[in-house]
């Protein structure tokens, strides 16, 4: 979607915190959903933009129903959400990731890669390198937290006053 998109707008590509080149705290508080809103907001405060688009996929998705609807839609004209759900897990679903998290902690980053590309299959080289190289206390942090603890975004859909695509 980055080339495509880049011919008609200016993209900020982020990583998120816990990923890539940003901060990898390994305290909950650091992963609360108003928390990273507010990474979005100061990037865009940085870069003195007033107002943006959002389009997050997955995890992306998470902070977009989860952060961004939620704490800061008042800086966004446009959000687009792929591959998440406003609402919350499901008891089961909970249980399921309370053992990935611990599988991931036990086996290491490869062991979340492994997960991927069993559910999703092979990564290209690039991004599994790119995941390898992640810090996975950081990543289980974020996993547990964004997962367990940020409330469903059901009671946020009627609030969403921008024009909104969900895939």
């Amino acid at each position: 979607y980055v080339s495509g998109l880049s011919k008609d707008y200016k993209l900020i590509l982020v990583d998120a915190r816990g990923h890539g080149l940003s901060d990898k705290p390994h305290v909950k508080e650091a992963y609360r959903a108003e928390v990273m809103a507010a990474d979005y907001t100061t990037i865009l405060d940085d870069l003195k933009i007033p107002k943006a688009s959002y389009f997050g996929y997955s995890m992306g998705g998470r902070i977009g129903f989860g952060c961004i609807a939620r704490y800061d839609l008042s800086r966004f004209n446009a959000i687009i959400i792929g591959g998440a759900s406003p609402y919350g897990a499901t008891d089961i679903e909970k249980q399921a990731n309370i053992k990935r998290t611990a599988d991931i902690q036990a086996g290491g980053m490869q062991a979340l890669v492994d997960f991927f590309e069993g559910r999703e299959g092979a990564m290209p080289p690039a991004r599994k390198a790119q995941m390898l190289n992640n810090d996975v206390t950081a990543i289980v942090t974020m996993m547990q937290t964004s997962q367990l603890e940020w409330p469903p975004a059901t009671d946020v859909l009627p609030k969403i006053n921008v024009p909104t695509l969900l895939f």
